[in-house]
């Protein structure tokens, strides 16, 4: 296992600016689903306390803990379309048999994983069919766009409109870096500003950017 100095002495600007959307995007958008489903399934106060603690606090700690043990970034983190099964599944079962449902799943998923039989069960299942279905989950909150404009068309023309800027900042961005202006760098290949000499930025990441803004407009879109 590393030792801490080792860990202290690994963190630079590209490892915390990339915790730092991480930790954006897990506490904004998919939290915001949580609310929503628990809005929606009557769960008291005690009950959202819970499953938030449960979700952030124990992923967030084994997610430290496995990183740490075998040296590579591991998350562990409660399933998004799962959390959203969980309300409509309330209008035919009650919690307690939703609760254990999930225990079920739960203990299916890590006798998966213990004895490798994942890979054979994912190779069983076809990758379009697989996300087909994940996509059947979440394009309802996708289609609240439409509606967003009969409630509030002002944010929902501004998370439109930031939507398509953010989408455009790869490809202006790399046009930029083609011509040999971005940064202060000439055509000549003099090398000025935050720029290293093989090209890329000292001091800020223009993909770091942008998964930020991507992060702040896919939060407002939750909403």
């Amino acid at each position: 296992m590393p030792a801490l100095r080792d860990i202290v002495a690994s963190l630079d600007r590209h490892t915390v600016t990339n915790a730092a959307v991480a930790w954006l995007l897990a506490i904004t958008g998919p939290l915001a689903i949580l609310l929503a489903v628990a809005s929606k399934a009557g769960f008291t106060h005690d009950q959202v306390a819970a499953w938030i603690f449960g979700g952030y606090a124990i992923g967030g700690f084994l997610s430290i803990l496995m990183s740490w043990m075998y040296r590579q970034p591991i998350g562990v983190a409660w399933s998004i379309p799962g959390a959203i099964l969980i309300a409509p599944a309330l209008d035919h079962l009650g919690f307690a048999e939703i609760v254990g449902a999930s225990t079920a799943t739960g203990l299916l998923i890590a006798v998966l994983g213990i004895t490798g039989w994942v890979r054979k069960v994912m190779s069983l299942c076809p990758l379009p069919v697989v996300m087909g279905m994940v996509c059947g989950v979440f394009l309802p909150f996708g289609l609240k766009i439409i509606t967003g404009f009969e409630d509030d068309p002002w944010i929902a023309l501004a998370i439109v409109v930031a939507f398509i800027a953010t989408s455009a900042m790869p490809a202006l961005e790399s046009a930029a870096a083609r011509s040999g202006r971005l940064g202060g760098r000439d055509r000549r290949g003099d090398h000025h500003g935050p720029w290293r000499p093989d090209g890329t930025s000292a001091f800020w990441s223009g993909a770091s950017e942008y998964s930020i803004a991507r992060v702040f407009v896919t939060c407002a879109a939750w909403r």
